[in-house]
């Protein structure tokens, strides 16, 4: 049985380049409210990018320049690798999609909610609302009802980022970290939330630091 015998954390700050829309629970809307609002912490109200939503789109993204996907059934490339081979670094480090007896073993990466830095945290600009509509193909103008009012993520705010990778002792570290690495390069270029063909969605990850634990 392979048992985990480092966790490397890499963390730093993250900056949205473009706003940037992850949609959160329906909300009654007030006055003056988005029909469309971002998810934010309950308790403080601050916007954040969850780390389930990194995670997801990471594994994506990787899954689409490999070529790992599942390949079998009705929905053959539409869902997630889950083949479980222990020489797949989709299962290995995201884990086995719906394979209970998967031999990639426990899921390496570890991905953490991206919360607002110390220095944007509290402050009213840091979410801005914009409007959105559907185009009359006839007319060229915004179709009758279209118009839509969005919350995102203001372009410019940083947030703090922590991901982790669990190293067993079957495990090359160093392969593990570019793999994230590389996923993280992947995420800067195609963007993340809602609207990435429009431009919305764009990050950059500012600083990395990689400190290694031993287990």
């Amino acid at each position: 049985m392979m048992s985990t015998k480092k966790i490397i954390k890499v963390t730093g700050v993250v900056r949205t380049m473009s706003g940037v829309r992850i949609n959160g629970a329906d909300v009654e809307i007030g006055p003056g409210g988005a029909d469309n609002r971002i998810v934010r912490n309950v308790i403080d109200g601050q916007p954040y990018i969850p780390g389930s939503s990194v995670k997801g789109k990471v594994r994506s993204l990787l899954e689409e320049k490999y070529g790992r996907f599942d390949k079998n059934g009705k929905d053959a490339g539409s869902n997630p690798c889950g083949c479980g081979r222990v020489n797949c670094m989709i299962c290995k480090c995201f884990g086995a999609h719906n394979n209970v007896n998967a031999k990639s073993g426990i899921p390496r990466f570890e991905f953490n909610d991206m919360t607002v830095t110390d220095e944007f945290g509290g402050r009213d600009d840091i979410i801005e609302i914009t409007a959105a509509t559907s185009i009359n193909r006839q007319t060229g103008t915004a179709a009758n009802g279209s118009l839509r009012q969005l919350e995102q993520i203001s372009r410019g705010v940083e947030f703090n980022y922590s991901f982790n990778i669990r190293v067993t002792d079957e495990d090359n570290a160093e392969e593990l970290k570019a793999f994230l690495i590389e996923g993280m390069t992947k995420l800067e270029d195609s963007g993340i939330g809602s609207g990435n063909s429009r431009g919305v969605g764009k990050i950059r990850f500012l600083t990395r630091e990689i400190e290694e634990i031993d287990y």
